[in-house]
């Protein structure tokens, strides 16, 4: 059986105060969010250590456990810093859009949430300003923004050149099985399906490499960036866009673990590794 990770560590400063939602006819927490800004570099070395330029993102935290809620989420403010542990999560959900010609309301089936479930929230330090809180990231750039997970692709890699930065890119989409159960699940939810995206050489790699049923590990983080959707209405056949989020796991090292196609080493490749290793 495939091993069970999905670990997320995040360290960020919180956008606004927690949104948290009670049921009207039993006065019950039902589910609390929190909004943070992380910090991660583009790239890491060869021996893990973060590089490169600056990311921000802003992953949301969201939980339906009423102690976590209450204990560790209710009582954070804006301008906070907080350390989070907790599994990502994908939910699928139907999304409403309405038409700003006519009015008419779109739904979109089958649009994926991504969520980070917290098992512990704590908060480091109170009320910094977006100066403060960008200098506090960026000294701990290397714990702000980490995901670990093992996932099988469930679709084949697309490989594509992007558009605008005219970079060569690589996306995935992966099931990965929880490790724990989130009670508010139910026990028959065990997987979620993130997608993964790769850059440059490693994107050519993974194209190469990976296929539908390949297992692999991830060392990475989470990016979240804002997509252009674009609609023609039903209703009076006239084209808008709407602006949203998406967010995917963006690896610093994947490890090959089952049904990859990973190239043979020839007598020159291992030559070549003998003298690197001794220059």
């Amino acid at each position: 059986n495939m091993a069970r990770e999905n670990t997320v560590i995040l360290y960020g400063r919180v956008i606004q105060k927690p949104a948290i939602y009670v049921d009207s006819n039993t006065n019950q927490i039902t589910s609390g969010q929190i909004t943070l800004t992380t910090l991660r570099r583009s790239y890491a070395t060869s021996e893990l250590i973060l590089k490169g330029a600056i990311r921000l993102d802003v992953p949301c935290v969201f939980s339906r456990n009423e102690k976590i809620i209450r204990n560790q989420m209710a009582d954070i403010e804006q301008g906070d810093m907080v350390m989070v542990k907790g599994s990502l999560c994908t939910q699928e959900s139907s999304r409403r859009y309405i038409c700003p010609y006519c009015g008419n309301e779109h739904v979109k089936e089958g649009a994926v949430i991504v969520y980070i479930d917290p098992i512990h929230i704590k908060r480091l330090e109170t009320g910094c300003d977006e100066k403060e809180g960008f200098e506090l990231l960026r000294n701990n750039d290397e714990i702000s923004n980490q995901i670990f997970i093992f996932g099988t692709l469930c679709r084949e890699p697309s490989y594509y050149t992007n558009e605008e930065s005219r970079k060569k890119e690589c996306q995935f989409q992966i099931a990965t099985n929880r490790k724990r159960r989130i009670e508010a699940d139910g026990p028959d939810k065990r997987t979620d399906y993130p997608w993964v995206k790769t850059f440059g050489g490693l994107a050519l790699e993974c194209s190469e490499v990976l296929h539908v049923d390949s297992s692999i590990y991830i060392n990475g983080a989470i990016e979240t960036r804002e997509i252009t959707q674009k609609f023609v209405c039903e209703e009076c056949g006239q084209n808008f866009e709407k602006k949203g989020y998406t967010t995917e796991i963006v690896p610093y090292s994947i490890e090959y673990l089952k049904n990859c196609n990973i190239p043979e080493k020839t007598e020159e490749d291992e030559l070549d590794e003998e003298e690197t290793a001794e220059q």
